[in-house]
């Protein structure tokens, strides 16, 4: 009986070590993920992808991709070392995106997928953009993974071309550039124009691209603010208008005479002025010294040419008492045809004399009938026609003597 229980419980231990050693056999285990991953490029220019050895992995798997780094873009590359040569895959000059992961087998399973690297080549640049011109307008298409444009700008001379100068950069958004609107550029000047693509990312930036020569074309202003300095007495009378922008000579019609030319803003027009009169003007500028333009409109301007008479002077006042008369008497002034003299009392016009030619007035004191009252002449020389403007008016004060009394004679 007791040799059956020995005999019992050595069975129960085989039995339970057998029992353990099968489930430890039959226990997966997944493998660690890549945690290292890169690349190398040989002496002889090979380039292998890598990553660290495991030594429970059967085959390494290389997942490359030359567009993103999303996994439906990847192909598989199988290696049974810890490297692979992707000489013959990465040959172009762009981005590739790879990964790495561990294969096992048996009661290894395989690794997670590891982070994903990328492979730049050397020298690898964005597209050269080709540049196209359209009424002024520079045109290329969109250039895959660039992030902006420069503009760049030579000045073309007899001597040759300069340097290209950077002037503006545009958004990776804009494929055009409007040189009519680009206020840098002179119409004096004949330019050169070109585009480089710009990478913020893996890329370089492109070379510049092909150039296209620009020069802007104008249409000259039409000339402004009028005006007429000087007098025409002095043969100094000038029409004066602000110079229009590139233009070197100006084309002037005076009435319906024939044109004259200027190449300066301003004409002297006093042999025009025969008359006081409404004079009308033209003037368009017609020449410039920029390369391309066309001529500008033309502007009206009337000028009216006109004179103010002067005011009568010498104005004298005084009773001829010989013939009780009050008598005025003033200077002919010139160019004058009639004048207008009046006589107030305390603001009050008593006598009016309108449109008189003479220069000399006789005016009985009984018919003013004002005697020893402070009067008050007024004196102006009348306009003639629409141009010859009246004269101001002169003011003088004086005093009628008192009328003499004549004694009674005695009965």
């Amino acid at each position: 009986m007791k040799k059956f229980k020995v005999f019992s419980l050595i069975v129960l231990f085989i039995t339970a070590g057998l029992c353990l050693f099968a489930c430890g056999k039959n226990k997966t285990v997944t493998l660690s993920t890549p945690s290292s991953i890169g690349y190398t490029i040989t002496e002889d220019k090979h380039i292998l992808l890598g990553t660290d050895k495991n030594p429970q992995a059967t085959k390494y798997e290389f997942f490359v991709s030359d567009s993103s780094e999303e996994e439906k873009t990847f192909i598989s590359l199988y290696s049974t070392t810890n490297f692979i040569d992707v000489t013959n895959i990465f040959t172009d000059q762009k981005v590739y995106y790879f990964a790495v992961k561990y294969l096992g087998s048996g009661k290894y399973l395989n690794s997670e997928l590891s982070k994903v690297a990328t492979f730049v080549p050397e020298g690898a640049q964005v597209q050269t953009p080709l540049v196209e011109m359209a009424n002024g307008e520079m045109r290329w298409f969109k250039i895959l993974n660039a992030t902006g444009y420069e503009i760049y700008e030579s000045e073309v001379t007899q001597e040759g071309t300069t340097e290209p100068v950077k002037i503006t950069t545009l958004p990776s958004t804009t494929f055009s550039f409007n040189l009519n609107e680009w206020e840098g550029a002179s119409p004096e000047k004949k330019y050169s124009y070109s585009v480089k693509a710009i990478s913020e990312g893996f890329y370089a930036n492109s070379e510049l691209s092909n150039a296209v020569e620009f020069v802007k074309h104008i249409k000259l202003e039409t000339p402004k603010n009028f005006v007429v300095t000087g007098e025409h007495q002095s043969q100094l009378c000038t029409l004066t208008w602000d110079a229009v922008p590139y233009a070197t000579k100006y084309k002037i019609v005076v009435e319906n005479n024939e044109p004259v030319y200027s190449t300066t803003p301003s004409l002297d027009i006093s042999t025009y002025l025969t008359n006081y009169a409404e004079y009308h003007f033209s003037v368009q500028a017609v020449e410039s010294n920029a390369l391309d333009y066309d001529e500008g409109d033309s502007a009206n301007y009337s000028y009216t040419y006109s004179t103010t008479l002067a005011l009568p002077e010498n104005l004298q006042i005084s009773i001829n008492e010989e013939e009780n008369k009050l008598v005025i008497t003033f200077d002919q002034v010139e160019n004058a045809n009639t004048y207008t003299v009046q006589i107030l009392l305390e603001d009050e016009v008593i006598k009016s004399f309108e449109e008189i030619e003479a220069t000399k007035i006789e005016i009985p004191l009984d018919e003013l009938d004002k005697y020893g009252q402070v009067i008050t002449v007024s004196i102006k020389t009348n306009g003639i026609g629409k141009y010859i403007y009246e004269s101001a008016t002169a003011f003088q004060e004086f005093t009628i003597p008192a009328k003499e009394v004549e004694p009674e004679e005695d009965l």
